[in-house]
């Protein structure tokens, strides 16, 4: 897990405050948006059996983790994507992954937590988050889960998720899920890798993008990025030779006045 200085994958400019946020049903498993030691990580609601995903992401990788909750503790594995470990491979061929445990309190508003190396790796490394809130910055984005498999979208994958060549470098979409929501990467030559988050609505892509790495503007997320905005992409000829185009702007407030676009590969 090393790199985890974790992009936030969704920006809520809440903490920024300093109020304590608790879910609005503080008696049910943990889901929505925790601000933790290494950034954002963003957790679904359990399904029936207690079992809860989430999904997180550095400037070379993606990741996810997934456990079990019962009174209180949240216990499971996470699982680096993209990125070489020197764990044995698993059965998607992951070589950086381990165990974590995440003890909540009692309304959820946070948790303290260790996590490990490999399959039997000690818990030595700690963990800990406080809740951000269900959705970031008034949208409809909940939880992101990566998808299985630990790969790049296929190219049989049908749009938007693949690769999209764009004047400022290579942008990369991941198939979305069941809510439409997806996460990505724009990858500019020579700069810091850009981390976005969104959902699609018909064949409208809208989202934020974020970038950890440069000092910018904007007010300062709980992550601590102060280079981040928003953008509107429009999805064209859904086949093989699918476009996005569109605008980005800066910080959450600013113009969407920053052309981008590419042809998928």
């Amino acid at each position: 897990m090393r790199g985890l200085a974790l992009l936030c994958l969704v920006l809520s400019l809440a903490a920024c405050s300093g109020s304590r946020n608790v879910p609005a049903d503080p008696g049910q498993a943990p889901s929505g948006l925790y601000d933790t030691d290494y950034g954002t990580l963003a957790l679904t609601a359990p399904t029936g059996s207690g079992v809860v995903e989430g999904a997180y992401a550095d400037a070379t990788s993606l990741s996810s983790i997934r456990g079990t909750y019962q009174d209180g503790t949240l216990t499971g594995r996470w699982a680096t994507q993209f990125q070489e470990g020197t764990c044995d491979p698993d059965e998607d061929g992951l070589t950086l992954y381990g165990a974590f445990t995440f003890e909540f309190n009692e309304d959820l508003s946070g948790f303290d937590g260790t996590w490990g190396y490999c399959e039997d790796g000690a818990q030595t490394e700690s963990w800990d988050g406080s809740y951000e809130g269900s959705r970031p910055d008034g949208s409809s984005l909940n939880a992101l889960v990566v998808p299985a498999g630990g790969v790049r979208p296929s190219p049989n994958a049908g749009p938007p998720a693949g690769i999209y060549l764009t004047g400022q470098g290579e942008l990369m979409i991941l198939p979305p899920n069941a809510k439409g929501e997806f996460i990505g990467s724009l990858d500019e030559v020579g700069q810091p890798l850009v981390s976005l988050a969104g959902t699609i609505e018909g064949s409208t892509l809208t989202g934020v993008w974020t970038d950890v790495e440069t000092q910018g503007r904007c007010p300062r997320t709980s992550g601590g990025s102060t280079h981040y905005g928003r953008f509107e992409l429009e999805l064209r000829d859904a086949g093989a030779t699918a476009t996005l185009r569109g605008n980005r702007g800066t910080c959450l407030d600013g113009p969407l006045n920053q052309s981008i676009g590419g042809l998928r590969q």
